[in-house]
């Protein structure tokens, strides 16, 4: 079974909301996931990431890396985001392309830590 929440094997401060189990995978090599298994932030999946950010509020950062295939998506992200920045540092990652299709780990580490 795939814990809806996973926590990367390294240290991490960061947690990238995603779509899907597959995209949630590929980033949890370096990074903290969370699939929506959709677009809606469930009041589930909020209490998740409440929990962590309160873990240690000054340090956290939640990612929020949808689809960005229709505008549609792009507003529910910017949704999301309104929700979540009263409670932590936040960010909307524009890329069109999701993590479950990038082929190599260094530039999706790139886009996560700006590196």
């Amino acid at each position: 079974t795939v814990h809806p929440f996973t926590y990367s094997d390294n240290p991490t401060d960061t947690l990238v909301i995603v779509e899907d189990y597959l995209s949630a995978v590929r980033l949890a090599r370096f990074t903290n996931t969370l699939p929506l298994m959709g677009t809606n932030l469930s009041s589930l999946n909020f209490s998740q990431i409440l929990f962590w950010v309160n873990r240690n509020r000054d340090l956290r950062k939640v990612l929020i890396w949808l689809d960005n295939d229709s505008p549609q998506v792009i507003k529910l992200a910017e949704k999301i985001y309104k929700k979540l920045v009263p409670i932590c540092k936040c960010q909307i990652i524009t890329e069109k392309k999701e993590p479950k299709h990038f082929k190599n780990q260094k530039d999706l580490v790139g886009l996560i830590y700006g590196t």
